[in-house]
């Protein structure tokens, strides 16, 4: 994984629209495929270093109770797994970049 600001962000010239659960699943699977270390939805400059810890304590939590990626995708409704999988900024990504086998495979599969 590259140390590197990268922006995922929603696009005007997309021609998807994504809702805020669509892009929160894209998120999980960022942060699970470990292709990113953290997410940034925006935020003053001063709060960067709370975030950081705040990452961080919220990763050990999730740890703590975390069911697998895949077991979750593979109980979601099938359009809404596709919807998500066209967002190919943040698949390629995870393809190019993810270390967790389990989730890129999954994402293989359902190109």
């Amino acid at each position: 994984m590259p140390d590197e600001v990268v922006n995922f962000g929603c696009f005007e010239e997309e021609k998807e629209i994504y809702s805020y659960v669509e892009i929160s699943v894209e998120i999980g699977l960022l942060l699970t495929s470990k292709a990113v270390d953290f997410i940034v939805t925006g935020y003053p400059i001063q709060d960067a270093q709370r975030k950081m810890e705040d990452t961080k304590l919220l990763k050990s939590i999730n740890s703590l109770s975390r069911i697998s990626m895949v077991d979750i995708l593979n109980g979601l409704d099938e359009k809404f797994c596709s919807k998500i999988i066209e967002k190919q900024n943040v698949v390629d990504y995870i393809l190019n970049y993810g270390v967790e086998e389990d989730i890129v495979q999954w994402l293989k599969n359902k190109r």
